[in-house]
């Protein structure tokens, strides 16, 4: 496994699980079909419930955070090793 892949498996895979998680959610406690849960766990539904907007707010700051995560991580990792 390289390197690059083990710096990022970690940061894809608490979004998949936040998304998963989403999935569950959205089917169990809003009581959606799985497509409308799926659908709303990826963001491209949206409903005006409490629930729905707290999910969209926090999945934001996730998936921002996992990005930022990812980038920084690769920034630092290649300034640890590039030659000097």
């Amino acid at each position: 496994m390289s390197a690059r892949w083990r710096r990022v498996s970690r940061p894809l895979g608490l979004m998949a699980a936040w998304l998963a998680a989403g999935v569950l959610m959205f089917r169990f406690l809003d009581g959606l079909e799985w497509l409308d849960a799926l659908l709303s766990a990826f963001y491209l539904e949206t409903a005006g419930d409490p629930f729905s907007q707290g999910y969209l707010f926090w999945g934001q700051a996730v998936v921002l955070g996992v990005v930022v995560w990812i980038v920084v991580g690769e920034r630092l990792a290649s300034r640890v090793e590039a030659p000097r």
